[in-house]
């Protein structure tokens, strides 16, 4: 009975009647097709011929490892562990392999993660001014880690072990989401292997707003499943809330709101107005009284009323539209809007206009924009070695694992478990009909927009990490409904035989 309450009814009995988009069934095999295919080439691209041999058991291992757990005795045996049990477990897991590569890897911050570790340590010692160094980036880490610090001591190791505890909290809240979706068997194998994935692993080495927001966005995907399954306004609430304070985190958790309350306008249609504005009122009320403490703030520190703010989407903008660059970071991009934050006096929202008008006029000027969209492609969403990388780093800015062929070994595990959940995610797709449930067309839709929008904003690999959970959701989906459809089709050959006898 609970796996029928999966199924999202409500939403399900306002669209059987109606033609689903087509892009939700050959969409995302097409996109994740690309991705597949820029993945395996990352994964054959680290190791150089002469490592054929160490590639191919190193390949051999990790997929061998994937079959293993994603074969259907392992789902069956997760569907009868007891939770009790088994959570707790995966979680000292996760944990434990976290501390190891703490003390084994002492990551020092560098670029925008220093300009996080020197704004905490201002507020550890009562400077909130300091938060202006972070030049329209948004406060909520740094005031959260300025606290840290001025509780414990500034240190490193208390920002690494709080990436560690928000790590465990994000996989209890996706073990919850999950559960919901996909039952228990596939919501456990999915926490294991995000518990597993390297990216993350290594990421908690470093001063980072990514894990923070990671733990607030799932909460606020958590409590909007809630609200679709439940119609419980508290759920609406509470979505609006979480993803207010994650917007306070990192100026992305606008889109998925708007994506979420999209969803329901395409679930809903145009037939409940009414019932859609009060959604909207009510996600939109707990979103902003999230954001108005840090503007708050933000408004005495400048002395002036800040109602509202933009973040840095216009840099990221200009920094997306740049063809030398290939839609990537680069200096002279960052030396201009670092002179538009002089000359407007740090205003980061005359910063982004001048910035978005920049970034249209290059638009409309370069004919070379889209013949560079494949490559921003494969560096947003194929490669997946940036938490090495950024782990690696020691103090003076020198890498600390120096050894080849330790190298390679990090750089190709972390890539290749990376493909091989590009992989079985298309298999999936491939496999069933998994667009006739409303929870996978949600978390398709959040991909799909984070797609459309890094095809004109900047492009990074890191930038995809906070959408692993939800790569890992529509893996759980694939799952899900393959042994839904081999038990379909078992319970089809046995009324056979019986009709046949």
């Amino acid at each position: 009975m609970h796996r029928m309450k999966l199924l999202w009814a409500w939403l399900i009995d306002n669209q059987q009647k109606l033609t689903r988009p087509v892009f939700y069934r050959y969409l995302p095999w097409l996109i994740f097709g690309f991705i597949g295919a820029f993945s395996f080439y990352q994964s054959l691209h680290i190791f150089q011929y002469k490592d054929f041999y160490a590639w191919t058991f190193l390949f051999l291992y990790v997929g061998l490892g994937f079959i293993i757990l994603l074969s259907s005795k392992t789902r069956l045996f997760l569907e009868q562990v007891d939770i009790r049990l088994a959570l707790p477990v995966i979680v000292l897991l996760a944990v434990g392999i976290r501390i190891y590569f703490i003390y084994h890897l002492p990551t020092q911050p560098i670029y925008d993660y220093a300009t996080y570790q020197l704004t905490a340590l201002g507020v550890s010692q009562g400077n909130l001014e300091s938060l202006t160094l972070l030049e329209g980036k948004p406060w909520g880490y740094p005031l959260l880690l300025g606290l840290i610090y001025k509780l414990a001591g500034v240190n490193i190791l208390w920002a690494q072990l709080l990436n560690v505890c928000l790590s465990a909290v994000s996989l209890g809240l996706l073990y919850l989401m999950a559960n919901r979706l996909v039952g228990k068997g596939n919501a456990l194998l999915i926490t294991i292997l995000y518990a597993l994935l390297p990216s993350q692993i290594f990421m908690n080495n470093v001063v980072n707003s990514e894990i923070l927001f990671i733990a607030l966005l799932l909460a606020g995907l958590y409590f909007s499943i809630r609200f679709m399954q439940e119609l419980s306004w508290k759920s609406l609430a509470w979505t609006g809330l979480f993803l207010g304070l994650a917007q306070a985190v990192r100026p992305v958790a606008m889109i998925y709101l708007l994506t979420f309350f999209g969803f329901l306008v395409l679930q809903l249609g145009q037939q409940r107005l009414i019932r859609l504005a009060k959604y909207g009122v009510i996600l939109l009320l707990g979103f902003y009284l999230a954001l108005v403490p840090f503007l708050a703030l933000k408004s005495v520190i400048y002395q002036q009323l800040i109602l509202w703010e933009r973040g840095t989407f216009g840099m990221v903008f200009v920094m997306g539209t740049n063809v030398d660059s290939g839609g990537y970071w680069n200096q002279e991009d960052y030396d201009h809007i670092k002179s538009l934050f002089v000359k407007y006096d740090n205003n980061a929202e005359k910063v982004n206009k001048e910035a978005f008008k920049l970034a249209i006029w290059r638009l409309h000027r370069s004919e070379d924009f889209k013949k560079m969209i494949p490559d921003k492609i494969n560096n947003m969403w194929a490669i997946d070695t940036f938490g090495f990388e950024w782990a690696n780093n020691g103090p003076l800015n020198q890498p600390i694992v120096t050894d080849q062929e330790q190298l390679r070994t990090y750089r190709g595990l972390s890539q290749l478990f990376y493909a091989f959940v590009v992989f079985f995610i298309l298999a999936g797709l491939m496999g069933a009909r998994v667009e006739k449930d409303a929870g996978f067309r949600y978390f398709t839709l959040l991909f799909l927009a984070f797609v459309f929008l890094h095809i004109f904003i900047e492009v990074q690999g890191r930038y995809h990490m906070h959408l692993t959970p939800i790569f890992l959701m529509l893996l759980g989906y694939g799952l899900f409904y393959r042994d839904q459809k081999y038990h379909q089709g078992a319970l089809n050959v046995g009324y056979s035989d019986r009709e046949e006898t």
